[in-house]
């Protein structure tokens, strides 16, 4: 018995290496990770380069020593959770009188509760029935009397579409706005105006980018087909259009193609005039990012020429690693397993402590492919050396006990 507990023994010993071990043999790609400094985390923003060949979410990061160990992580993501919020201040009429061909409107917010600050960055109207385009100054006053200058928009209304906002430019606290409707010998007259406040909630902050994009423009029946690629798949806040020419035309934003699902739609607009000047040449994602392979935008043209698109930008947000200096440099950064299971830190738990620390920069160096592994193993492969023990312990271990069994008959 003595001689099979000592077998028994062996075998757990002889199997523990090959069940314990982690290979990285499964992720495709490996960059040293290096740092200086005397920070006790470091930080990496992750290279465009990484999220090409990284798995979504980038589940498949692994950071490990130089002695093979793990190192743990966590990922302060650079798209925030947003949530929507709006305040809306009703108005009343305090006076309406024209100068030439312009209209003026006098309007009076009223607080939403007695004392309280009256604070809104949208003008929002209710339009006439009727089609047309005017363009509106703007000027705010805190008494009804003095009057600041605070911009220039424009609404309409054409037929399936319309546009009823005006934009103050950011957040204001007039009591008092003026609406100046230029030439206006048609006498188009607003029923109401509303005051809104909206304002986004992040929970965290974000990492942001800028960079030229490639695109191609290509024409079908009255739509312009913009595909704009993304083959590093980064997560985009924004598409900022380059474009001269005024123009006020909607657009259809989708993912991979246009044959898919509707991602978001809109208007875009250029009008730079002597009196006016307006740009609504991007496309705000910030509250659902695109992180496709390619972004096909397709701009209805109606019977106007297509538009001369002269670049593409685009704006992104990027990911920070934080992990522990721990010794045992330098670090390698593993990535591009598309089945990797994106590992469960304690160091997560911390991040709100450790995000108030300073952290130092690190720097990843050149990426390196790996070379699959060979598909024929040698004879001397260590897999077939265990699975070899394995058996002729278990062939000693039937000829010790058969035996005895035998005699106890």
């Amino acid at each position: 018995m003595k001689r099979c507990s000592l077998l028994v023994v062996l075998l757990m010993l002889l199997t523990l290496p090959a069940a314990a071990g982690n290979s990285m043999d499964d992720w495709s790609h490996v960059a040293p990770l290096t740092f200086d400094g005397t920070e006790k985390y470091k930080a990496l923003f992750v290279p465009e380069a990484v999220y090409g060949e990284a798995a979504s979410g980038l589940a498949d990061i692994r950071i490990v020593d130089n002695q093979g160990n793990f190192v743990p992580y966590y990922i302060q993501k650079g798209t925030a959770v947003f949530r929507q919020n709006q305040l809306l201040y009703q108005s009343e009429v305090i006076q309406v009188f024209k100068k030439n061909a312009d209209r003026y409107l006098d309007f009076r917010i009223r607080p939403l509760k007695q004392n309280a600050d009256i604070a809104g960055n949208i003008l929002v109207l209710e339009l006439p029935a009727e089609n047309f385009l005017k363009h509106i100054k703007i000027y705010g006053s805190y008494d009804g009397s003095n009057w600041d200058y605070v911009g220039t928009d424009y609404v309409f209304r054409a037929a399936d579409r319309d546009k009823k906002e005006l934009s103050l430019g950011g957040t204001k606290k007039y009591t008092f706005y003026r609406l100046v409707m230029l030439d206006n010998p048609e006498d188009i007259k607003f029923k109401s105006l509303q005051l809104a406040n909206n304002y986004t909630d992040a929970q965290w902050n974000s990492f942001i980018k800028t960079a030229d994009a490639e695109f191609a423009v290509k024409s079908e029946k009255n739509f312009s087909i913009v595909t704009i690629a993304n083959k590093q798949k980064l997560n985009i806040k924004r598409i900022l259009l380059e474009v001269e020419e005024n123009f006020q035309r909607s657009y259809q934003l989708y993912s991979e193609n246009a044959a898919g699902a509707l991602w978001q739609s809109g208007e875009l607009y250029n009008l730079q005039l002597a009196n006016t000047k307006v740009a609504g040449t991007s496309i705000d994602l910030a509250s659902r990012p695109i992180a496709a392979g390619q972004v096909v935008l397709k701009i209805d043209n109606r019977d106007d020429r297509p538009l001369l698109i002269k670049g593409v930008k685009i704006e992104y947000y990027v990911d920070k690693l934080v992990f522990p200096d721990m010794g045992n440099l330098p670090y390698y950064l593993y990535f591009g397993n598309k089945n990797a299971i994106k590992p469960q830190y304690e160091l997560e738990l911390q991040k709100a402590y450790i995000e108030k620390e300073v952290q130092g920069a690190s720097q990843l160096g050149e990426i390196q492919e790996k070379t699959p592994a060979a598909q024929a193993a040698p004879f001397w492969n260590m897999k077939y050396v265990f699975n070899g023990i394995i058996i002729i312990v278990s062939i000693l271990l039937v000829m010790l006990i058969l035996p005895r069994l035998q005699r106890k008959k």
